[in-house]
């Protein structure tokens, strides 16, 4: 083994960043060996019942490789030039396609075991709490001591169970965590999933005990794999073979989209036969009407244009949803499906709910797709969630049935409703019969074959006129084993939102597997790019997580762009137009309908509603690497508490932390006082009246504040308030940076820094 498993240069070579070449076996499977054989098949049995008691590897772990070498220099060039102008594309699109590829895969798969490698990798010996032998699914609940974060022990998530003494090793979902950030103690509850749940029950029968009127159990539990295809979307890229069936000699809207964005010859663009209705000069939303300003009706000519792929760069607050819709609505034609697609569900959902609000294309069929797992994080439900429309096939389009398909559809609809017990009122379950629990069984077992039927119906009596769903959705609903494999690959257009936040191998995935639709994606490239964790300038990020918008601006592909913005106070976007969009941004909102904090605090310019507070406290770094300062949330629970006394709703203030451990240092609090609690990199999207902002750091090092001084993450920090917002920090940390000292410029020039001891004297 020694001579296979060797590299062809010294390890010391290898540098951060560097991309190898590693040849290893794949598919490899784990079997029980013995070095001598059993003396009898009941010695083979028990041996073999033993190692069962061991839980498998970590699936993190990685492969030994038979061979590692380096690129040669061929491949260097090549990714250099990737890099670069990508001339290479040009040169040879087919094997341009080919090598990019592989380069995305790669890369994905780096950011995907990126975003686990802090998960908790141990098995943890724990006295669980099993509330009810007769639940469905099995509940047990446990503690776990001593974690410096959740650390990948989220809902959802699966999680191995040995109960001691047992012989099988079960899967369960975790249900509920609670992390305590003072005791540094996780609380965790899991389910058990159906293919597990007997096994498991019978189990705990057996190796159970009462204590103190509690029937508890000891066991083994250990964190495993997420499933491909959840969000993000890298671990499902991974493995993509994005040109596999594509040639790029294929005549279609994809080739045409893969080479307007990379370089190659241009195709003449066809023309429509038929033309769409004349564009409004206004939109009605709901009850009120308003006019569409020049820059969105440009915007929304462009779009009917048969332009293979169109970037709409769309600063904060200029009404980018309402633009995305109303392409949408336009652009739908009956028996083609259009698909709006965003890497987060509540873009999503924000986007479903705006097109529903469209009073002129009230007749359009519209679906949104939301996994029962985003449902129990807690994502925002609309009124034509999938589940919801296939519930309704056999009360609203009875007429429409074919003979045997009403029964199918009522049948669907109890299942369905047995399930949504199980998951979001799991405290219905907890006590049942036998009959009872066997029912629920079998609903689990069959809703995946029922759903694939129901939506085949649905597809027939109200065929969508509009699906909307996350990219990581989409992408997985329509794989070879997808719910929408056969209802949505001939879609003709597609609508991209948040678009900055979109990765461009996911980009390309939809190019080619969307072979006949053509891509219009609207963003604003001085927000948030797609997440990851690891350095912005790291191999993986510059080839995995280039922002889509990014990659758009800086190629032919015609532009539009939205710069009226309606969202803030005048004389607040005043400070992100001189940081980020060079002085391009107009406002569109009426000062006099932005006065709610000017009214209700003597801010230091009574012309600006902004205050940024200097202040006191100390931040400390956490087992976890992120940051918390207690001095800070003391002051944030002040301002709220002001705030509050003035009779301004709890509804209309929003606090916004840079770091997660700051935000587990608020959490309760906001939650009692019902106040939303954001980190900056959750926010991007939403907007509120009055924002407070808590940047947490004192022992700032310039060279290593990547992540604070970032100037997309400022811009979506400071343009998430509609009447005023407080920035909390410590002035002569921020000054060290490149960013926040030009923030802190603009806000000596207005006049409007406080100290933490003259801050009550603006309530006063």
């Amino acid at each position: 083994m020694k001579q296979l498993n060797r590299t062809l240069f010294p390890l010391t070579d290898i540098e951060v960043d560097d991309i190898i070449l590693a040849e290893t076996r794949v598919n490899v499977s784990c079997a029980i060996r013995f070095s001598e054989p059993p003396i009898s098949r009941e010695a083979q049995a028990t041996l073999t019942n033993l190692a069962r008691r061991f839980l498998p590897a970590h699936p993190s772990d990685g492969l030994l490789p038979i061979r590692v070498s380096k690129l040669n220099q061929a491949d260097l060039d090549w990714i250099r030039d990737r890099g670069a102008s990508f001339a290479n594309y040009s040169n040879d699109p087919g094997s341009a396609r080919h090598r990019m590829g592989q380069l995305f895969n790669v890369a994905c798969s780096a950011l995907a075991a990126i975003n686990v490698l802090g998960d908790d990798k141990s098995t943890h010996h724990v006295t669980a709490k099993v509330p009810s032998l007769t639940s469905f699914p099995l509940r047990f609940e446990f503690r776990l001591e001593e974690m410096s974060s959740e650390s990948g022990w989220t809902v959802q998530r699966p999680a191995d169970v040995w109960i001691e003494h047992s012989s099988i090793v079960g899967r369960t979902l975790i249900k509920q965590t609670q992390f305590s950030f003072t005791s540094r103690a996780l609380d965790v509850q899991l389910h058990t999933m159906i293919s597990s749940h007997q096994s498991l029950q019978r189990a705990v029968r057996r190796h159970s005990r009462m204590d103190n009127g509690q029937r508890v159990v000891d066991m083994c539990v250990k964190l495993t794999r997420a499933p491909t295809g959840t969000d993000p979307v890298y671990e499902l890229l991974a493995g993509e073979e994005l040109f596999a069936e594509f040639s790029a000699t294929y005549a279609c809207r994809g080739n045409d989209v893969l080479d307007k964005v990379y370089g190659n010859a241009d195709r003449p663009i066809p023309q429509r036969q038929v033309p769409y209705p004349p564009l409004p000069r206004s939109v009605t939303i709901g009850s009120s009407t308003f006019q569409l300003r020049a820059d969105q009706i440009h915007a929304l000519e462009l779009g009917g244009e048969e332009h293979p792929v169109l970037a709409i760069q769309a600063a904060y607050g200029t009404g980018k949803t309402v633009v995305g819709a109303l392409l949408a609505a336009r652009l739908a034609n009956p028996g083609h499906i259009i698909v709006a697609t965003a890497t987060t569900n509540t873009a999503v959902a924000q986007f479903a709910d705006t097109l529903l609000s469209l009073s002129e294309y009230r007749h359009l069929n519209i679906l949104r797709f939301v996994s029962d797992s985003a449902l129990v994080e807690g994502a925002p439900t609309t009124d034509v969630d999938l589940h919801v429309i296939l519930k309704g096939l056999s009360a609203n389009y009875a007429n429409q049935l074919r003979a045997g398909e009403e029964s199918l559809c009522e049948s669907y609809a109890r299942g369905r409703e047995l399930i949504e017990n199980t998951i979001f009122h799991p405290e219905r379950t907890l006590f049942l019969t036998d009959e009872e629990r066997e029912e629920y069984r079998i609903a689990e077992k069959e809703i995946s074959d029922a759903t694939d039927e129901a939506v085949a119906i649905m597809f027939r009596v109200r065929r969508p006129s509009i699906v909307c769903m996350t990219t990581a959705s989409l992408l997985n609903a329509t794989s070879r084993s997808g719910i929408f494999k056969a209802h949505l690959l001939a879609c003709r257009v597609i609508i991209g939102d948040e678009a900055s936040q979109i990765p461009e191998p996911a980009f390309v995935a939809m190019a080619t597997r969307f072979a006949h639709a053509r891509h219009i994606y609207i963003g604003d490239v001085h927000q948030l790019e797609p997440h990851v964790r690891c350095p912005r300038s790291s191999t993986a990020a510059l080839f995995g997580a280039k922002g889509l918008m990014e990659l758009l601006l800086h190629t032919r592909v015609p532009l539009a762009p939205l710069t009226t913005t309606f969202r803030m106070h005048p004389a607040l976007n005043d400070l992100p137009n001189r940081l980020f969009y060079d002085g391009s941004l107009v406002s569109g909102a009426d000062p006099a309908s932005r006065r709610l904090l000017l009214e209700n605090c003597r801010t230091p310019n009574p012309q600006v509603p902004f205050v940024f507070v200097d202040t006191v406290g100390t931040s400390h770094r956490s087992p976890s690497g992120s940051h918390f300062n207690e001095g800070e949330a003391q002051t944030c629970r002040d301002i709220v508490q002001a705030l509050t006394a003035r009779q301004i709703p709890a509804s209309s203030i929003a606090v916004i932390t840079f770091y997660k451990e700051q935000f587990r240092l608020m959490e309760q609090y906001a939650e009692q006082q019902g106040i939303a609690l954001h980190t900056v990199d959750s926010v991007q999207g939403r907007e509120t009246d009055i924002v407070i902002l808590l940047t947490t750091r004192t022992d700032i090092e310039p060279a290593r504040a990547e992540f604070l001084d970032d100037k997309l993450r400022m811009n979506v920090a400071i343009t998430r308030c509609r009447h005023g917002m407080f920035v909390l920090g410590r002035m002569t940390a921020l000054e060290s940076l490149p960013v926040w000292s030009r923030l802190l410029q603009w806000a000596r020039e207005r006049d409007v820094i406080v100290t933490t001891t003259t801050l009550p004297d603006l309530f006063d």
